[in-house]
């Protein structure tokens, strides 16, 4: 996955190269196994987080297949499968920072969706 941010500038993509890889093979590999493209999988994946997935097409073709990805709904273990390679381990001191903002003391109120995921 690629960040870009509001300069143009797109970061991300080497930080985590290891688990990008990771992430790409789970992907291919329930791709293959249910009969669809990788980019099929990763937007229906994407649609399943509550989110919208901005898709790139650039011809017919691609936009037919990026919409393919709203005939079909990935399991429960694909889904867990797609979740446990994309889970990482923040690390120091942004783990600490973590914790310190999900524990922002007992007169500040957040709401859960500030929260973010909980660290592993």
């Amino acid at each position: 996955m690629v960040v870009v941010g509001p300069q143009g500038l797109a970061f991300g993509l080497r930080v985590k190269e290891e688990q990008n890889w990771k992430i790409l093979s789970t992907v291919e590999k329930v791709a293959k196994e249910i009969g669809k493209t990788p980019a099929q999988v990763a937007i229906n994946w994407t649609c399943r987080a509550c989110t919208s997935p901005l898709i790139g097409a650039r011809t017919v073709q691609q936009l037919e297949d990026n919409l393919g990805a709203l005939d079909f709904k990935l399991t429960k273990d694909q889904l867990r499968e797609l979740d446990e390679a994309s889970t990482y381990t923040l690390p120091f001191p942004h783990s600490m920072r973590y914790t310190s903002f999900a524990a922002g003391g007992c007169s500040v109120e957040k709401p859960v969706a500030f929260l973010g995921p909980p660290p592993p």
